[in-house]
């Protein structure tokens, strides 16, 4: 969201920002006069007259405004020394872009300008028109790509702490750059109340009555295996003992391995309840940072007359809301969002861009204030009221505050590790 001050032609995409420019990389440079050297690089003049021809299109500058040309080609001549800097640093550093990255990197934004149009043979034929193909185009992003990825990765593993920035700096650069923040798309703001399917009372408290009896068991010395073959509902591992051999941190439910590796071989834990269902756990070894690992499993993963209750739940909670009573209170005794339903069940505010699909339709026909029907929802139900809607408007500070105090901070900091190397490279201005 922050328009960078920092290298301001160092990191311009042109290709997306005046995609049907001549395409003057793929033009003979003409004029090959050096107009700097920097370190054991220089810069052509041909490279600086791409740049400012792009640039002047991009700002809207006459290339008659003879003025605010020469302004304009000190300041990219500044940016391209810095460029020079950077990636010189960056060889230093054996920092590297692969092939895939800077195809991955293509891609998104051939992706980009792709969505201008309303079809592929639209785009093709746009492409047609300037004597590309999208072969000859993609090749001709190619280099200057590369070299943008590279200077991305250098900053990133700089790691410079961030410089103070005052809230008049935040201020002052905000008003001077208001345009430049565009306008913010319309936005929706969600509230939800998620009911999920789950196990009718009596068969969790047939499961519980298992869980309980296979401790029992073990404290009287049944052996875990035969316990795994007899009650786990795992039908992968329970013909193996429940045996599902080594595994590592990340390979289990973190509520499990919250347990498993404070276990010494040979030891079991007590009943771990999750979302799946009642896991007791047997670590036999640790190898080379792995467990080996038994288990017995109670699934308590909800039936079709379960899914069919909260159905009819979801359908009789709407008609209470729409009846009038408080869709706070009732998102926080029916929710089974535990991050939201302590917070009046609300999503937060969303472009239609940002928010699921299953979610569009409903916003679409809802008036502020309103709740949807029952919508059909990975394990469930979900009931979404639309707080408020809010049309596309420019950028105020508040939205964009934190983004450009960040930004701000990382420019200063930066750029005064950027004067320190340059004092370091030999740089001579020919122009």
């Amino acid at each position: 969201m922050v328009i960078k001050r920092i290298l301001p032609v160092l990191l311009l995409v042109f290709f997306t920002a005046c995609f049907f420019t001549p395409p003057l990389y793929a033009q003979k440079k003409l004029v090959d006069r050096i107009v700097a050297v920097v370190g054991d690089d220089v810069i052509l003049e041909g490279e600086l007259l791409e740049h400012l021809f792009i640039t002047s299109q991009q700002a809207g500058i006459s290339l008659q405004d003879s003025v605010k040309l020469i302004e304009l080609k000190n300041q990219i001549l500044e940016g391209l020394i810095t460029e020079k800097v950077i990636l010189q640093r960056a060889r230093e550093k054996d920092i590297l872009v692969s092939a895939d990255e800077v195809d991955a990197a293509i891609d998104k934004d051939l992706e980009t300008i792709r969505r201008r149009f309303t079809t592929d043979e639209e785009f093709l034929a746009a492409l047609s028109e300037e004597g590309l193909t999208l072969t000859s185009y993609r090749d001709g992003l190619r280099e200057e790509r590369e070299k943008q990825l590279l200077q991305e990765k250098f900053m990133q593993e700089l790691k410079l702490p961030p410089k103070h920035v005052s809230d008049s700096e935040v201020r002052e650069y905000f008003e001077a750059n208001r345009d430049n923040f565009g306008v913010r798309p319309a936005t929706v703001r969600l509230a939800h109340i998620m009911v999920r399917a789950a196990l009718g009372d009596e068969e969790l408290k047939r499961k519980e009555e298992i869980v309980t009896e296979i401790m029992l068991r073990l404290v009287e010395g049944d052996k875990f295996e035969d316990l795994a073959r007899e009650y786990s509902d795992d039908s992968s591992t329970k013909n193996k003992g429940g045996d599902i051999g080594f595994l590592e941190r990340g390979d289990m439910l973190p509520q499990v391995e919250r347990y498993v590796f404070l276990l010494n071989p040979g030891e079991i834990t007590n009943v771990i309840k999750t979302d799946v269902g009642y896991f007791i756990v047997k670590l036999e070894e640790v190898r080379l940072g792995k467990v080996h690992l038994k288990h017995i499993l109670l699934s308590i993963t909800p039936d079709e007359d379960d899914e069919i209750r909260a159905e009819q739940l979801a359908n009789e909670l709407v008609m209470r809301l729409r009846e009038g009573e408080d869709f706070a209170e009732l998102a926080a005794t029916h929710s089974s969002d535990e991050d939201t339903k302590t917070e009046e069940g609300i999503l937060g505010e969303f472009t239609i861009e940002d928010i699921p699909e299953r979610y569009i339709g409903p916003v679409e026909s809802l008036n502020s204030g309103e709740v949807s029907d029952p919508i059909d929802a990975p394990g469930g139900w979900e009931i979404l009221k639309l707080l408020e809607k809010r049309p596309p408007r420019p950028f105020e500070l508040e939205d964009v505050e934190d983004n450009v105090r960040k930004g701000l901070a990382q420019e200063k900091a930066f750029g005064e590790f950027i004067e320190k190397m340059k004092d370091k490279t030999y740089i001579e201005i020919r122009l």
